[in-house]
């Protein structure tokens, strides 16, 4: 049994130690593009602190995430503290606690009741905004006259924070989602890298071959005739399977005509195009030492909807490695906007917006600023995924139903976040989907049938 699995990152790494763990002899081998493992995890240290340049946290803490059951067991966690802001104003005042604690309160409870709606088939077909501009007047009256026009503001700064969440303008988000909570976020205060090792430690303990991961591997071609499906990458080699599983990114799949031979069916590519899939900016401003007297996140209130990428950053984020680390999130049509400017102009302008929206000229440029550019970069085209206004319920199974031969043989196969709709977007839906594909070639090669959930 011969598999090529296309991606290092989780749904990769979690398929290739299924496969392996259950059968070490099997014949499996790991393509990725790029000189690391992790895909959408990177993990970086500086100055001995710990920055996240891709995912930030595992979407949940319960037994039932299969991310943070492997960070219990092998790493350092905490909870999530990004609710925990204080909220600026361009002309530098800072919203009273009062006000903002309260607005916190009703938009979170807001959310909850769209969570208990999600997911139903009489919900009407709207967006996340347009829900939220239907219930957030019904709580004016709980402010006083004078308090009305600031709480205002918060909820519109709420709403673009739950963008950053979302990976998109949530005009463009349906109300209509699958998403099953697994608890509040948790972050993995060692590195969400180690968690990636801990898979590609697995794989080399299952099966000793030195060369199951190869780096700098970009697959250019993956072509199936007859019964067996040939990958031609970049660099040349040409590699042979009974099985291939791609884990690619849905951004890079969104564009993928030239990828597949014989194309993708047309209802898969419509169906992976209708997924909505997110463009989200994040960039980590690294200071010799703490300056700002705010002990909480800052999320600034602009005078005026966004006019270009330096208007649309939402605020700056404590990160949870070190104090003197601030985290900045841009969302949507300007992400790539963002992404072609300088570091250096990054820096100036951060620095601009921390003097004026936190009223102090004494806020130094930051000695470093670290991203990662995952819009404009062709081995992923955006972010994590989201459920357009254009996706329907079948869009999922149509995504990840492997590809057959003239023998109905699993030939091709997807695995990834977004080809899980109750956990999309997160860790522990890129891994639970490479199990599930795993234990699909378990399965067929043991000539057993079973039923496959998504």
């Amino acid at each position: 049994m011969s598999i090529i699995i296309i991606g290092a990152g989780l749904s990769g790494l979690a398929a290739a130690t299924e496969l392996l763990e259950i059968n070490p002899n099997a014949d499996v081998k790991i393509l990725e593009a790029s000189s690391e493992i992790g895909g959408r995890i990177k993990t970086i240290k500086i100055y001995d602190k710990l920055i996240e340049l891709g995912a930030q946290w595992i979407h949940g803490n319960t037994k039932e995430n299969s991310a943070y059951a492997i960070a219990q067991a092998i790493c350092n966690t905490s909870n999530s503290s990004y609710r925990e802001c204080s909220f600026y104003e361009s002309n530098g005042k800072r919203i009273k606690e009062a006000i903002s604690n309260k607005c916190c309160e009703l938009f979170y409870r807001i959310q909850n009741e769209l969570e208990a709606i999600e997911n139903s088939t009489a919900s009407p077909n709207m967006s996340v905004a347009e829900y939220f501009d239907k219930e957030l007047p019904k709580y004016y009256k709980d402010f006083k006259d004078d308090e009305l026009l600031e709480a205002k503001n918060v909820f519109k700064q709420l709403l673009r924070m739950n963008e950053s969440y979302m990976g998109a303008l949530l005009t463009d988000v349906s109300i209509n989602d699958p998403y099953i909570s697994t608890g509040d976020n948790t972050c993995v205060n060692d590195g969400l890298a180690k968690i990636c090792y801990h898979f590609q430690d697995r794989i080399y303990k299952a099966n000793r071959t030195k060369d199951i991961i190869k780096l700098n591997h970009k697959v250019e071609k993956i072509v199936l005739k007859n019964s067996t499906v040939k990958v031609v990458c970049s660099n040349g080699l040409e590699l042979n399977a009974d099985h291939v599983l791609v884990t690619l990114p849905l951004g890079v799949l969104k564009q993928s005509n030239h990828l597949f031979d014989p194309p993708l069916p047309k209802m898969k590519q419509h169906s992976i195009n209708r997924i909505g899939f997110g463009f989200v900016g994040k960039f980590s401003l690294y200071y010799e030492n703490p300056v700002w007297k705010d002990s909480k996140h800052f999320a600034f209130i602009p005078s005026d909807d966004p006019k270009d990428w330096t208007d649309a950053i939402q605020g700056y984020f404590k990160d949870s490695f070190g104090q003197n680390i601030l985290t900045g999130w841009i969302v949507g049509p300007y992400t790539l906007q963002y992404e072609n400017v300088t570091d250096e102009e990054l820096m100036k302008v951060s620095t601009n917006l921390l003097r004026k929206y936190l009223n102090d000229d004494s806020i130094p440029l930051p000695q470093h600023v670290f991203r990662y550019n995952f819009c404009s970069s062709e081995l992923f085209k955006g972010c994590y995924s989201y459920v357009s206004m254009e996706t329907q319920a079948v869009d999922y199974a149509n995504y990840s139903d492997p590809i057959l031969d003239d023998k109905s043989v699993p030939r091709i196969l997807f695995a990834g976040e977004a080809t899980i709709p109750q956990s999309y977007s997160t860790m522990h839906g890129a891994v639970d989907s490479g199990k599930r594909e795993a234990r699909r070639i378990i399965d067929y090669q043991s000539r057993k049938i079973p039923i496959y959930t998504i």
